[in-house]
């Protein structure tokens, strides 16, 4: 037999091979098997909603990492992120320890909803998650109406930041809230950043900072 009878011998087989899979699927395709709807199946693709393979609840549930809920384990975290570097005051970046203060009075669940509103503008969970000096930043509250009152951590009046006195770093704290929150918010008249042991206190209000927009 030549090369070229082969060859076209050959290809006939091929042929008729892909002729035999192609009348096998439609077969397939057209069998009452293969047409059945599975119920379930179907009201969740008609619901939209993915289809996946079933896993283990109980591994599904459980955490890549625990968190901490001790104050053991918190310390031992606090420990290893100062042993990375972390600064003091802002060693909690993970926002593992983090809590918004309870909402107990309409007050301050509108001080929480100003304090998350400052949080999302700076992309954050937590205080600690932003930049000096905003990881001083310990809780809000709600003062007088329209006042937004920050208390922040003692250290934040010996932090290296530029600018000589302590209000300067209370003030720019304030400023940052005012900035974040006037716009949408213009029940916020004033801010006003303390420290913990009430030595320290700055104001900033609304006609400052709409003085600055005018500059």
């Amino acid at each position: 037999m030549s090369r070229r009878v082969k060859r076209i011998a050959g290809n006939i087989a091929v042929l008729a091979s892909l002729t035999a899979i192609l009348l096998l699927l439609i077969t397939s395709a057209m069998s009452d098997e293969f047409l059945r709807n599975d119920p379930a199946l179907t009201a969740e693709a008609n619901a939209g909603t993915p289809i996946v393979p079933t896993r283990n609840t109980a591994a599904a549930s459980a955490p890549a990492s625990a968190v901490p809920q001790t104050a053991s384990e918190l310390e031992r975290a606090r420990s290893r992120a100062l042993a990375e570097g972390r600064p003091e005051a802002a060693w909690d970046k993970q926002c593992i320890a983090w809590q918004v203060p309870q909402a107990a009075t309409n007050p301050q669940r509108w001080a929480n909803r100003m304090g998350r509103q400052w949080l999302e503008a700076h992309r954050a969970r937590c205080p600690d998650a932003i930049t000096i000096p905003h990881y001083f930043v310990d809780s809000w509250s709600a003062g007088e109406p329209g006042t937004l009152r920050i208390r922040v951590e003692d250290a934040a009046v010996f932090a290296a930041w530029p600018g000589p006195a302590a209000s300067g770093i209370l003030e720019d704290i304030a400023r940052d809230f005012m900035e974040n929150l006037a716009p949408a918010n213009p029940e916020l008249k004033t801010v006003e950043v303390a420290t913990g042991n009430g030595q320290h206190r700055v104001h900033y209000d609304r006609t400052t900072w709409a003085k600055a927009q005018d500059i």
